[in-house]
């Protein structure tokens, strides 16, 4: 994989804020890794937060998804490699993988991401913008694409929450991986100690900002399957996520 230079590879150890009270790594925390490892390695390529802000653009994230082969532990030492694919006419693909230290796949995940243009709030096509990558030759962390969502009804009676300080990231919009963060939080500790999640997919459609309420859509497809949309207030879909948990005693 070294040989390839368009793959980027990043080393950690996984500390005590890293991980949950089974003393394994929380899957957001990692969605958050593999964020930095894509964000590093675009800046490398030159195409990066800063090269794209001086043009008035920035890298929006429209799809995401994850499969825990198994989770990182407390003390851990893992590989983060992660890579763009092809390019289509909206879309640019990137793929991911984390490994132990002794070459045991760990996850794997796959993520589609949109240029904007923040002055206009447009979505860029590939002929308006230059981006100049090599890209390695049929590789792909999982034989598939991200899935399009079946979207929940909005709830007859919802309850809102508030959009934090904390939820926003250096764009002022509810940094990606907290939309993750709101929906894992939603099952309860009794949950957690019989289950472990092994699939999550995203699909992002709108962009919350600072003190904008929002609300949840849930439904169990089929046992230990979820699907939730986020809504705001006006009723408009923000988030389509999708969740396939199994027992603890088969992860």
């Amino acid at each position: 994989m070294e040989s390839l230079k368009v793959i980027y590879k990043t080393e950690m150890e996984v500390y005590g804020y890293d991980v949950d009270f089974q003393c394994q790594m929380n899957v957001y925390r990692l969605i958050e890794l593999l964020h930095d490892a894509a964000g590093v390695h675009a800046t490398k390529l030159n195409c990066g937060w800063k090269h794209l802000h001086e043009e008035g653009l920035f890298w929006a994230l429209s799809k995401f998804h994850i499969v825990m082969h198994r989770y990182p532990k407390w003390g851990e030492k893992i590989t983060i490699y992660t890579w763009p694919k092809q390019k289509e006419n909206l879309i640019f693909l990137r793929d991911y993988e984390v490994y132990s230290q002794e070459g045991e796949l760990l996850a794997s995940a796959l993520s589609e991401w949109m240029i904007v243009n923040y002055k206009v709030n447009r979505i860029m096509r590939m002929d308006q913008v230059q981006i100049l990558v090599d890209f390695p030759e049929q590789r792909d962390a999982l034989p598939y694409r991200v899935a399009k969502l079946p979207r929940v009804p909005f709830p007859e009676n919802p309850t809102f929450q508030r959009v934090h300080i904390s939820d926003l990231d250096m764009n002022h919009h509810v940094n990606n991986v907290n939309y993750i963060r709101w929906i894992i939080d939603r099952f309860p500790y009794s949950f957690y100690q019989e289950n472990k999640l092994k699939q999550l997919t995203i699909n992002y459609s709108f962009q919350l900002k600072a003190d904008q309420l929002y609300t949840f859509g849930e439904t169990e497809e089929t046992p230990l399957n979820f699907n939730t949309t986020i809504y705001n207030e006006e009723q408009k879909e923000v988030a389509k996520v999708a969740t396939v948990w199994v027992p603890e005693s088969q992860f």
